[in-house]
């Protein structure tokens, strides 16, 4: 495994702005979808824990599925499409 692969694994987060994904004036919101792509390509899975049609809770969890390193609440448009209906980035988009 890559150095990059395990970086969620080592307790890193996704390095997503002010982390928190919590929208603000400044356009916070437009990288929670690059958080949730970067998390998935370095290996690592996500799983959401709460939704709503317009803000979901994700929890980022290590790359073998354990421990959750960090939280997101996503608000973003785009980024709740990526989510779609999947309960986790393990699951095929439908």
């Amino acid at each position: 495994m890559s150095d990059a692969a395990s970086a969620p694994c080592a307790g890193s987060g996704p390095d997503a702005g002010s982390g928190s994904g919590a929208a603000s004036e400044s356009g916070v919101t437009s990288g929670q979808l690059d958080a949730l792509r970067r998390w998935e390509d370095m290996g690592a899975v996500w799983r959401v824990l709460t939704r709503t049609a317009s803000a979901a809770t994700v929890s980022l969890c290590r790359c073998d599925g354990g421990e959750e390193v960090e939280r997101l609440r996503i608000t973003d448009p785009a980024a709740l499409a990526h989510l779609g209906g999947r309960a986790g980035s393990d699951e095929t988009e439908v």
